[in-house]
């Protein structure tokens, strides 16, 4: 009787090893998620340079006819030829500059707090992509407004200087909208790494007191 088991269990076959997944299968397999994240990296990055370069151009193009319409010597007031309406034109276009900087930053800082971007990584990117953005808004700016003043003002026959038309002065300006955005960027992410951090930290779970 005890011999029956012991025969029966040698009769059955010997299990038959797994075979190892080769070694290249293993690398593709480990490489495939770290492909997908460079990708969904780099298509999320050339959407961030595509949305904020069309809007500085966009907003650039209105702040132009703005500045234009409501500059001394531009649409309906103020005369080009004199000399005191000059520093109140650059002025105004420099207002707008910095106001375009402002909401470009606070919109774009809003919504990578609402997509979830944040990230130590994110604040540089968008700081360099805002700089760049403002920058061609800027330009396009006064672009736009020049354009305009070209287009409905005739200059005088006996110009003396070429800011009797309407035109920019001072080429720094150009540089608030950049500079603006990058000192917002740079205040929010101060702000968000200060705060944040003493808000999200896991909380010590409390021992019971010994009886």
């Amino acid at each position: 009787m005890t011999e029956e088991p012991q025969a029966a269990t040698a009769a059955l076959p010997a299990p038959v090893p797994a075979s190892p997944v080769p070694a290249v299968l293993a690398r593709r397999d480990a490489r495939g998620p770290r492909r997908g994240r460079a990708a969904a990296l780099a298509q999320g990055t050339a959407a961030l340079w595509r949305r904020w370069l069309g809007f500085c151009a966009a907003a650039g193009a209105a702040a132009g006819v703005l500045w234009w319409l409501i500059a001394p010597g531009g649409a309906f007031h103020g005369d080009s030829t004199d000399h005191a309406t000059w520093f109140a034109r650059d002025a105004v276009l420099a207002i707008l500059l910095v106001a375009g900087g402002i909401i470009s930053a606070v919109l774009a800082m809003g919504g990578r707090r609402r997509t979830r971007m944040g990230g130590s990584a994110q604040s540089p990117l968008i700081a360099v992509v805002l700089a760049v953005a403002g920058a061609a808004g800027a330009v396009i700016a006064w672009r736009t407004g020049v354009f305009a003043g070209d287009l409905f003002h005739k200059p005088p026959a006996d110009m003396a200087s070429p800011s009797m038309v309407f035109s920019l002065r001072s080429g720094s300006i150009l540089l608030l909208w950049p500079l603006a955005s990058s000192v917002v960027v740079f205040a929010w992410s101060l702000i968000s790494y200060s705060f944040v951090p003493a808000a999200t930290a896991p909380r010590v779970a409390q021992e019971p007191a010994a009886d």
